[in-house]
């Protein structure tokens, strides 16, 4: 008969034989001579005798049929086409009769390597499109099956589980991963994805990724940093701040030392004072971490000192962005320890061009960037002992309209503009008036004294040595003596503290061929004053140094005081010897008795004295004597 009947035929015969199963029932061997029959419809749709060798599974309908001929070798299963009119017949048969749930539990989804991608697909497409129809329960068997199994096929054919791939709508991930991280056609549509993310695609960005991508872009900002490096780092901040529960969740800790964050650039005007902290070679800044990072509304205040947060990773535009300030210990406001570094930094490397011609335009940017330092250290740092410390001998005061830094010691309180002595000492800018507590807690004297002119002479000391001082020097050195021995009328002698002074000094009939003096500085101690001008002629190879004439200094003379009280009112520590202390006038008989002379002062007039010298000598010894006997 086989080959003699077709599909309809073989049908009809079992359906006969389903119907008289009664009759069979008395025949011993019925069922085997039944399986012996090459009637039965296989899946593939050919007609054949059952095996012994093998179990039978009846197949539901609408499970696609394709490649199951494959399937039956890999599992010694028969899997027959199952009509609904020949169940009475499967049932005597012992044939299994199946849900399609266990058809892909327990065939199709465990071994699905066996088919081809086409067919995979077809299977894939079934189960999305028929598991609405399910139960809860079925649905959740297949569900779980499907989450288990290597069940979606790569780029390159393999198989791997739906939990290896990335929902590529998600942003973090599509910029995080390779394209083999996520699925390829057919499953990229909208629908296949709703099944992926069913069946275990990871979808959402989990504490444990977020960790892992933030050090990966702060590994890949060292090694090859590029746009697109950037790029991860703003859609990982974005994300961060997007999460329901990112202030419980413990990842805002995770992450806070992390550098996977793009620096904020500062303005070009700032960067054209100094350059960015830490700033490479290149130019470049290096990525930063949340940590210690100071937002850049205070870019002025810090951008020497610290790593400025750009405003797109500011926690603050964000909600709760003050505890995740707190949570990523972002700075809101610098600390007075960082405005003190910025300041330090800033000042010195400014400070070096003093003495050079500095843009217009710069000229602004200085004066916005001081300000900004002096309004927060007013603000908070005047209580802060170490911001004191760190800046009262910092030349950090703005002056001469912004050209110039100078030393808190260097710049008075009330001085009037015409005293200032530049550029050694000042006044407070008007402009500034308002940091007048600042400056006062940095080192700024009220009002003026002796020793901020002992300063002015002393720097110009450091800066000449013992050079011969151009004009412009001799005259701040003379306004500095006039203004030291006028203040010192104002203040008594035990109130005056000066440790050094220098004073302009010259040798006697020192000078030039053009007539002028060669006026250095010296120790005051070191030098002589002339309180006895009769000896001058007679002192003409007198090698001693002496304080310059104080009338070039313009310093006013009356009834009460001459120049020599202005020089008695000098500390004893720091005044000049007097000429009429150090020379004795005496008459000398001859050359031996002037050898024998113990002083080196006496020798050197005694030298001096020539025959009509010795006669003015003898009158003058004369009148002294005269005079000192009178009564």
């Amino acid at each position: 008969m086989e080959g003699k009947l077709d599909r309809s035929g073989c049908k009809t015969m079992l359906k006969y034989f389903s119907d008289n199963l009664k009759s069979l029932e008395s025949m011993s061997n019925s069922k085997h001579v039944l399986k012996k029959l090459p009637f039965y419809l296989t899946t593939h749709g050919g007609l054949v005798a059952v095996d012994d060798q093998r179990s039978v599974c009846l197949l539901p309908s609408g499970i696609p049929r394709s490649e199951m001929n494959q399937l039956e070798r890999k599992v010694k299963v028969m899997f027959l086409e199952c009509i609904q009119d020949l169940s009475d017949l499967y049932k005597h048969l012992s044939f299994d009769c199946i849900s399609s749930v266990d058809v892909y539990c327990k065939f199709i989804l465990p071994n699905f390597n066996v088919f081809s991608r086409e067919a995979r697909e077809t299977h894939l497409k079934y189960i999305r499109d028929s598991s609405t129809s399910l139960n809860d329960h079925d649905k959740q068997r297949l569900t779980n099956c499907l989450r288990n199994r290597e069940v979606i096929t790569t780029m390159n054919g393999t198989l791997r589980k739906a939990d290896s791939f990335y929902d590529p709508r998600n942003e973090v991930f599509k910029a995080m991963l390779s394209g083999d991280k996520f699925p390829s056609e057919p499953f990229t549509s909208d629908r296949w994805l709703l099944f992926m993310k069913t069946i275990g695609m990871v979808c959402e960005v989990s504490c444990d990724h977020f960790k892992r991508f933030t050090v990966e872009v702060a590994q890949e900002a060292v090694t090859k940093l590029t746009d697109t490096t950037d790029k991860k780092s703003k859609v990982l901040v974005s994300h961060l701040f997007s999460r329901s529960h990112v202030l419980s969740e413990g990842l805002l800790q995770a992450v806070c030392g992390v550098p996977f964050l793009v620096s904020d650039s500062v303005r070009e005007d700032l960067l054209n004072l100094h350059p960015q902290f830490g700033e490479r070679e290149d130019g470049k800044t290096p990525y930063i971490s949340f940590k210690d990072s100071v937002v850049s509304d205070h870019a002025e205040a810090v951008w020497t000192a610290a790593y400025l947060l750009p405003k797109w990773a500011d926690p603050s535009f964000h909600s709760g962005g003050a505890f995740c300030l707190s949570q990523l210990n972002v700075l809101s406001h610098p600390t007075p320890e960082l405005v003190t570094a910025h300041c330090v930094r800033i000042s010195y490397h400014l400070a070096k061009q003093n003495d050079t011609k500095v843009p217009q335009e710069q000229i602004a940017t200085r004066r916005s960037a001081m300000r900004k330092i002096y309004t927060l250290l007013q603000d908070k740092g005047i209580t802060e002992s170490n911001v004191k410390g760190s800046l009262e001998s910092v030349p950090c005061i703005l002056v001469e309209r912004g050209i110039r830094l100078v030393q808190a010691k260097q710049v008075v309180l009330e001085l009037l503009e015409r005293d200032e002595i530049s550029p050694f000492l000042y006044r407070v800018p008007p402009e500034l008036g308002e940091f007048h507590e600042l400056f006062h807690h940095l080192g700024c004297s009220k009002s003026v004294k002796p020793s901020h002119y002992a300063m002015v002479l002393e720097m110009l000391r450091d800066q000449c040595q013992e050079n011969k001082l151009h004009p412009n020097e001799i005259q701040s050195s003379m306004r500095a003596v006039r203004s030291l021995f006028e203040s010192l009328l104002k203040d008594s002698e035990e109130n005056v503290d000066l440790l050094n002074l220098y004073l302009p000094a010259l040798y006697p009939h020192s000078g030039s061929s053009r007539g002028t003096s060669e006026v250095t500085l010296h120790k005051s101690t070191d030098l002589i004053f002339d309180d006895a001008p009769q000896y001058q002629g007679r002192l003409q190879h007198f090698k001693q140094l002496f304080v310059v004439d104080l009338k070039r200094a313009e310093l006013q003379c009356t009834s009460s005081m001459n120049y020599k009280d202005y020089i008695m009112r000098l500390p004893i520590d720091c005044r000049p010897k007097v000429l009429s202390d150090v020379v004795e006038e005496k008459f000398v008989d001859n050359q031996a008795s002037i050898s024998r002379g113990s002083s080196p002062v006496q020798l050197s007039v005694a030298d001096s004295l020539t025959k009509k010298a010795r006669l003015t000598a003898i009158l003058s010894c004369n009148l002294k004597a005269y005079s000192s006997c009178k009564p």
